[in-house]
């Protein structure tokens, strides 16, 4: 069985439906690249988004939305962000 991921609003793994429907706000990424209105897409292979353009193999994202997804995705990493561990072995 084939299980890709299909993000619901509850961003969950979907053994039932392998095909994404983007744009889908459960599952868009997208971060600010350093030219002007320029935005990275951090979704892996969103070839089927309507908002997807690609340029030497990179995915741009052109969404309407696209600055509100840049701040939900720094919100997202923000909360899910690992503390480093330093060792007390001194």
């Amino acid at each position: 069985m084939q299980i890709s991921c299909v993000s619901t609003e509850s961003e969950e793994m979907s053994e039932t439906n392998d095909v994404r429907q983007l744009p889908n706000p459960a599952v868009c990424r997208a971060k600010p690249a350093n030219w002007p209105n320029v935005v990275f897409c951090l979704v892996p292979h969103p070839g089927d988004c309507r908002h997807a353009r690609y340029f030497n193999e990179v995915a741009y994202c052109i969404h309407p939305h696209r600055e509100e997804i840049i701040a939900k995705t720094k919100a997202h990493e923000a909360a899910h962000a690992v503390e480093p561990k330093f060792d007390d072995a001194d």
